[in-house]
């Protein structure tokens, strides 16, 4: 809240319409079409296109001059007019153009301009600045080509990605309109992390850097866990009978197994995150926020030759005493073998009781 008569700070839109000299050209570009498409719900901007490509220009965000002057520029942008009645703003660039001390016509062509100006007649003017608007447009969009963040923002909201969006989707191979916004995870997130996403081998390394960033905390990585896997009916050992005659896997130190399921010690590894507090403990649980981002970027990294699970630690001090459900969105209530603890006094120590398999789930 501003302090009594003192004016609120003012936007950097607001800055730029009052001494638009002290912007770099690039900028000011890039703040009009930031402008733009945080206003594309209004109606009159919502046809409003990024500078420098196919369509009309005056249904781009921002109309583009060249200084008329004879002074030698010593800025970038020499004026900004904000729009008015549906016309986009205008951006007087002063480093490049066909007159002014820096253009390539002769200086006559400037003179005469200005002479033009002064006796209201804006034909010449207006008719150079088509040039100019497409000759800043491009050079502008040039610029933007080459810096992945402002590629980036070019693109948001419009039909097609932008170039740097498009290759680290099909990187990551989510790039097909089927395969995109199917996780829980955003997509971002996955093209964040495209370099360790598209890369070979995973290792347990990588994956444990890649989630402590993700999730703002540490996390480690345990591995060869091992689980038990189910052996299929026409894999299990069979002695001889009536279903069949001949046996089935029973050769001693051939094929012969002892059970329905094997153990499985390289296929399994475990994700440790703790010791958190009960709101933290709660995100992590099946059905918290974070348990389902988590699980799918853990499957996007390691692929589906892996099970793992989630073991996540409740420091002392958090640990809630056992009791029933208030209701059926009573989330804080006590559930067996995710959040239950009988205790007869507080936790001494913190509780690493609670693990999630995730590829069940």
């Amino acid at each position: 809240m501003a302090r009594p008569r003192r004016q609120p700070p003012a936007s950097v839109i607001d800055r730029l319409f009052r001494a638009p000299h002290r912007f770099d050209f690039f900028q000011a570009v890039r703040v009009l079409e930031w402008q733009a498409r945080r206003d594309a719900r209004d109606p009159r901007n919502a046809r409003r296109h990024a500078v420098g490509h196919d369509h009309d220009p005056r249904e781009e965000v921002v109309r583009l001059r060249a200084e008329t002057s004879l002074t030698f520029p010593g800025n970038q942008v020499a004026g900004a007019e904000p729009g008015q009645d549906g016309r986009p703003p205008t951006l007087v660039g002063a480093f490049l153009g066909l007159v002014g001390p820096l253009g390539v016509l002769p200086q006559h062509y400037t003179e005469m301009m200005i002479r033009s100006l002064r006796e209201r007649n804006r034909a010449l003017r207006d008719f150079l600045d088509v040039f100019h608007h497409r000759s800043f447009s491009l050079f502008y969009r040039a610029w933007a080509k080459y810096r992945l963040p402002v590629s980036y923002e070019r693109g948001q909201g419009a039909r097609e990605p932008d170039p740097v969006t498009a290759t680290l989707s099909s990187v990551v191979g989510i790039a097909q309109p089927a395969l995109a916004k199917r996780l829980t995870v955003e997509d971002e997130t996955l093209l964040h992390y495209s370099g360790l996403l598209s890369r070979g081998p995973r290792s347990a390394t990588d994956l444990q850097e890649m989630l402590s960033e993700f999730l703002g905390r540490p996390v480690t990585v345990e591995s060869f866990v091992g689980g038990w896997l189910p052996i299929a009916a026409d894999g299990q050992t069979r002695l001889p009978g009536p279903p069949a005659p001949d046996g089935q896997h029973c050769r001693l130190g051939i094929d012969a197994l002892a059970g329905e399921r094997a153990w499985d010690v390289q296929g399994k590894f475990r994700l440790r995150i703790g010791p958190l507090t009960h709101d933290q403990f709660r995100d992590f649980m099946p059905e918290g926020r974070e348990f389902g981002k988590l699980r799918d970027l853990v499957r996007m990294y390691v692929g589906p030759e892996l099970d793992f699970e989630l073991q996540v630690s409740l420091g002392a001090p958090e640990v809630p005493a056992a009791r029933l459900a208030a209701g059926e969105d009573d989330r804080d209530a006590t559930r067996l073998g995710w959040n239950g603890w009988v205790l007869h006094a507080p936790s001494p120590v913190e509780r690493k009781d609670a693990v999630f398999p995730m590829q069940d789930l």
